[in-house]
This record gives structure tokens, C-alpha cells and sequence, in this order.
């Protein structure tokens, strides 16, 4: 049982994380494990901290100490799956966000971030169902349906693809990455001039993106070629 110090400081540390004052806070943290080395409350406010400041190994580290305890704890296991997706571990974040669909059908951060994980391991044909879970459970958001047409995309369904970015904008109006997608989905679909205009909408909202510019030098070579 923890003291009442204790119950303070975890008290202290949710009040200081919510500020943002992410060094109180963890600091906060840091005294309730002094007394108690595994007090979940306290692993997983140290998660959340380095997560926030993107020290994801560490984040990740903290929440399999919490499931360690407690297995089933579906917040904790999307955190450690987003954890793991931002460390570039997409394969190893599958199994916790797997777990978290399982054990929650109906929670849409776990199906859109088990999405992301499947589309980082090629394979874009069962992220689709995700995103479409997740559609089904919050309605069209931008961002879902920007990765749904990314992951029709990489399953060769181009024409899906442009569909769900025509949803995308008409949401969430014209993006850098909703050109980026569009003009891959009507490059794969056989329309090049409309693929480069898309990608010149894409690098006039984003001069900065690398993808539309080589997407766009792709199509000017093959033009070139074609002359």
C-alpha cells in the first residue's frame, strides 16, 4: 500500500503532467518509486513523460514494466505500441496493438495505430480494415483517411485511393500529404499529368517534401523518355 507521501506525490505528478511541466512531473514520479519500485501510477507517468519528450525506448521501457502487472490494460498497451511505432519498431509494436484490438474491438486508437504498424511492415491490405474500423467507429477525420488511401494504395487499389482522399479534402480541406497520396494513386492509375499537377499542389503547401519532389521528377523523366 502506498503512503500517503506517496498518494501526493502521484496526485502531484497527473496535476504537473497536465500542465506540462514534464520535469515536476517526473520528478514526482520519481519519489513514489523510491517507496514503491513498481507502482504502475507512477511507471506509466514516466512513460508518458518520455514520450512527450520523444525518448520513446525509455517510454517503452515503463509500459511493459506496468504490463509486467497488468496485462490487459489497453490504454497502456496503445502507448507502448505508438512508443514502439516512433522508434522505428513497427514489427514489435504489432503484437501489443493486436493485443489492444483484441481485447477492445471498438477502440479506435488501437485499430488506426495497428494500422500504422501494418503499413510499416508491408502490408497495406490488412491496414485497410483498421482504418475502416476506425472510420466506422469516429467518422471521416483527415488523418485516417489519408493513411486508409495510403494503405489502398499500397494494395493496388488506386481508384479506392483517390476516393478516400476526395473525403480527405472534402473534410479536411487540400494537405500537403492528400496531394502527396493523390498523386501516387493516379500515377498508379495511368494519369500522369494529373499525378504532376497533384504534386505540385503538394510541394506549393510543403516546398520541404522530399516525396512529392522525387514523385514529381519521376513523371517529368518518364515524359522526357517518352519523346
Amino acid at each position: 500500500m502506498l503512503t500517503a507521501d506517496a498518494v501526493r506525490a502521484v496526485n502531484d505528478a497527473r496535476g504537473l503532467f497536465s500542465q506540462g511541466r514534464l520535469a515536476e512531473a517526473k520528478r514526482a514520479c520519481e519519489r513514489v518509486l523510491v517507496a514503491a519500485a513498481d507502482q504502475p501510477d507512477a511507471l506509466y507517468g514516466l512513460g508518458l513523460i518520455g514520450a512527450r519528450e520523444r525518448r520513446f525506448a525509455d517510454a517503452a521501457g515503463y509500459f511493459r514494466r506496468v504490463l509486467a502487472q497488468a496485462p490487459d490494460e489497453v490504454p497502456v498497451l496503445i502507448e507502448l505500441g505508438i512508443a514502439l511505432l516512433n522508434d522505428d519498431r513497427a514489427a514489435e509494436a504489432l503484437e501489443p496493438l493486436g493485443r489492444a484490438v483484441r481485447l477492445d474491438s471498438a477502440n479506435a486508437a488501437a485499430h488506426f495505430n495497428l494500422g500504422n504498424a501494418l503499413l510499416g511492415v508491408g502490408r497495406p491490405g490488412e491496414a485497410v480494415r483498421h482504418f475502416r474500423i476506425v472510420i466506422a467507429v469516429e467518422g471521416d477525420r483527415p488523418p485516417v483517411l489519408i493513411n486508409l488511401a495510403t494503405a489502398l494504395l499500397g494494395a493496388d487499389l488506386p481508384e479506392e485511393a483517390l476516393a478516400a482522399c476526395d473525403r480527405a479534402t472534402a473534410v479536411g480541406g487540400s494537405t500537403a500529404q492528400s496531394e502527396l497520396v493523390r498523386g501516387g494513386a493516379l500515377r498508379a492509375a495511368g494519369r500522369s499529368e494529373e499525378a504532376a499537377s497533384a504534386y505540385r499542389a503538394a510541394l506549393a503547401l510543403d516546398p520541404a517534401l522530399a516525396a512529392a519532389r522525387s514523385g514529381l521528377a519521376d513523371l517529368t523523366a518518364l515524359a522526357a523518355l517518352r519523346r
